[in-house]
């Protein structure tokens, strides 16, 4: 079953990976571009995004959320996906390269652990965000792309 749930995984990673360059949406919400804030601005600016984010707040991306969006996006997901496929016997005999370049077998299932460890603290801190930073609020923004009509006026 848990090999099954990983293709899941690679399925959406896939599709969300594709959405992401075709629609601009990693260019345009994760990476900073030309003629944006550098990196150094958005840090000096950092600690007031670590209190409740402000009504209206939820379309943009502060710097911590943008590395760690690009951490799991680019690093942690696709890390997973490969120490998983290294344990996989089957893909161990076609591809030996694969899995020695990791270290070996073992090596492979300490790095995936390692990994879901880094995936679940980003979950449990990702929740305990959204939840400090208003969470209907902000599940709302998530799920249907904005506030009440009742939150627009007041705020």
């Amino acid at each position: 079953m848990h090999f099954e749930a990983a293709w899941i995984l690679v399925i959406t990673a896939l599709v969300y990976g594709i959405y992401g360059v075709t629609s601009g949406h990693f260019k345009r919400n994760l990476f900073p571009v030309s003629g944006q804030r550098s990196w150094q601005a958005y840090w000096a600016v950092m600690r007031k995004y670590l209190r409740r984010a402000p009504p209206g707040d939820e379309q943009s991306y502060n710097p911590l959320q943008r590395l760690a969006y690009l951490a799991v996006i680019f690093i942690l997901f696709p890390m997973m996906i490969w120490t998983g496929l290294a344990l996989s016997p089957s893909f161990n005999a076609a591809m030996p390269w694969f899995v020695g370049v990791l270290g070996g077998r073992q090596s492979a299932r300490t790095l995936h652990f390692f990994f879901t460890i880094l995936l679940v603290i980003f979950f449990v801190v990702h929740v305990t965000m959204v939840a400090m930073g208003g969470f209907w609020r902000r599940m709302r923004a998530m799920t249907i792309g904005g506030a009440s009509a009742g939150e627009e006026e007041s705020a």
